[in-house]
């Protein structure tokens, strides 16, 4: 993932070793964009996008799921949860680009 980011230039990218340290650190930076991995120690994805929407400083950051659980039931499980995009594993790397452009630029105020 780190290369992968890094070859897409202006974007920095933050790594959390647990849903717990990654909830502090985006309350510290104020992420554009969180790409979580859904089988995440301690706190799962679903758990952490719970928390992340009860918290006000938090509420609003687009949260993209990333995942092994590919099936139509599991990319529609991880939607109606709330995340706002779901990506599967292996991640398709055109996908992957064009999903972080999408929330980046529309972040920044960018059209898509």
């Amino acid at each position: 993932m780190e290369d992968i980011i890094e070859e897409m230039g202006e974007i920095t990218l933050q790594i959390a070793p647990s849903a717990e340290i990654g909830l502090e650190i985006m309350r510290h930076c104020s992420p554009a964009l969180v790409l979580m991995d859904v089988h995440l120690p301690g706190m799962n994805g679903y758990q952490t996008l719970e928390a992340m929407r009860r918290d006000p400083q938090l509420q609003a950051l687009p949260v993209v799921a990333l995942s092994a659980n590919a099936l139509p039931g599991d990319i529609k499980r991880g939607l109606e949860a709330g995340f706002n995009g779901y990506l599967t594993k292996p991640l398709e790397l055109d996908k992957l680009e064009a999903t972080i452009a999408q929330f980046i630029q529309t972040a920044s105020g960018k059209e898509p």
